[in-house]
C-alpha cells in the first residue's frame, strides 16, 4: 500500500471528528478513509503536544488549581494532626458505664471522663534527680 500524506488540516480536523463526534474511532477512521492506528497515531500526537505545551489559559487554570489543591492540602494536614491528638489522649473511644460509675457520674450530668483530656503520669524519675544526671 503507498504511503499517502496529509495534510496538517486534514489530521487536525479528524482528530476533532474523532474527540467530539461521539462515535467510535473505528467508524471516525472508515468515514475518512483512513486506517484506525493513523488515527491512533495522531490522537496520540496531540496528546503529548497538549501536554508538553499546553495553551496559555490552561496554564493559567493549572496554576490557579494549583494554589487550591495546595491550600486544600494543608488543611486536611491541620484536621489529620487534630484527629492525631485526639485519638492519642483517648477521645475515640466510647463512653462507657462503668468508667462515669466509677468517677461517681451520671451520663446527663456533662462532665465525662471519656471526654476530658488524661491527666500526665508523673515522670519515674524526680527534677532532682535529672538534674543530678545532666
Amino acid at each position: 500500500m503507498p504511503h499517502t500524506r496529509f495534510t496538517k488540516e486534514f489530521r487536525d480536523e479528524a482528530v476533532r471528528l474523532a474527540l467530539t463526534s461521539g462515535r467510535s474511532r473505528r467508524e471516525v477512521a472508515q468515514d475518512l478513509g483512513i486506517g484506525l492506528s493513523t488515527l491512533r497515531h495522531w490522537l496520540d500526537r496531540r496528546r503529548e503536544r497538549e501536554i508538553e505545551d499546553p495553551p496559555a489559559e490552561r496554564q493559567e487554570d493549572m496554576a490557579t488549581e494549583l494554589k487550591r489543591l495546595r491550600r486544600e492540602n494543608e488543611i486536611l494536614r491541620q484536621e489529620r494532626e487534630i484527629l492525631k491528638k485526639a485519638t492519642a489522649n483517648g477521645m475515640d473511644r466510647p463512653c462507657s458505664r462503668r468508667e462515669h460509675g466509677r468517677a461517681g457520674l451520671f451520663r446527663r450530668q456533662g462532665a465525662m471522663p471519656c471526654h476530658t483530656r488524661p491527666r500526665p503520669r508523673p515522670s519515674p524519675r524526680s527534677a532532682l534527680t535529672w538534674a543530678r544526671i545532666l
